[in-house]
């Protein structure tokens, strides 16, 4: 008896069938019989025998065969043939998400069977930085978990019709929600030698709500005298000699990291 394994719509397989035939009287044996099996078809080329099973097949097949000594000495072997489904092939996949915001990932589109079979999210695994779930058409919904800004992983498991599976792993990047923010450009008048104290942060914003600092001032232009307060106020004094836009910037920070640069004019005149 003999036994093999081919992939399901693998095509013809060759069988060198008498590989393991033997006769007594060293006679040469050929193939004179086969007994077709029920999900493939098999050709006798005499010294050999091509499989082919049915298109869509999985499972165990088998089939006998006859092999004659040329003298009246005849036996009979079975064959079992086990037809084995192609696994999927599942392909990894990047997304981005930003802050905590649900971001669906349709992981499957990249994702095969050679068989043509449809594919499904068996399972997925749990990530380190937040939740996933798989939806009804088998993408998944990731979410970040609260303030985490970084990368994050986790693998999924597809299955065909079959049952036969693959894993891939998805890279989330989740980049932060956090908005940057609002320095906003200031001018103010004073005399020839004149003095101003002013704080060019009170028009100043941030839309998430964030507390806001001064985090650094760059004079490297600036003509007059200029003294930073620790509340973020200033004190501006002009020369006597200078007349015309006096010229400094200033950098803001938000509780989460995130700056903004505006642009003070110190108009001095008569």
């Amino acid at each position: 008896d003999d036994g093999l394994t081919v992939f399901r719509n693998s095509g013809a397989t060759l069988i060198d069938i008498l590989d393991n035939d033997s006769d007594p009287d060293n006679d040469t044996l050929t193939v004179t019989n086969v007994i077709q099996p029920a999900n493939g078809t098999v050709v006798n080329n005499g010294t050999s025998l091509t499989y082919t099973p049915n298109n869509g097949y999985v499972g165990i097949d088998t089939f006998q065969y006859t092999v004659d000594d040329g003298n009246g000495g005849q036996a009979t072997a079975t064959v079992s043939v086990e037809v084995l489904n192609n696994a999927p092939v599942a392909v990894d996949d990047t997304a981005i998400a930003v802050g905590s915001e649900q971001l669906i990932i349709d992981i499957l589109s990249n994702d095969s069977d050679s068989d043509g079979n449809s594919l499904t999210t068996e399972s997925v695994s749990h990530p380190t930085n937040g939740i996933v779930v798989i939806n009804p058409d088998g993408s998944v919904t990731y979410q970040a978990n609260e303030d985490f800004v970084g990368t994050d992983t986790f693998t999924y498991i597809v299955a065909d019709e079959d049952g036969t599976t693959a894993s891939a792993t998805v890279t989330v990047t989740v980049e932060s929600d956090n908005n940057a923010p609002a320095a906003i450009d200031d001018l103010y008048l004073v005399s020839w030698g004149g003095s101003l104290d002013f704080n060019p942060m009170e028009n100043d914003s941030d839309a998430d709500g964030d507390a806001i600092s001064l985090v650094s001032v760059d004079t490297s232009t600036l003509n007059g005298t200029l003294v930073v307060h620790e509340d973020g106020s200033m004190s501006y004094q002009a020369p006597g000699y200078f007349s015309g836009n006096d010229i400094f910037t200033y950098t803001i920070v938000d509780s989460n990291g995130a700056t903004s640069t505006a642009t003070v004019t110190m108009c001095v005149g008569d």
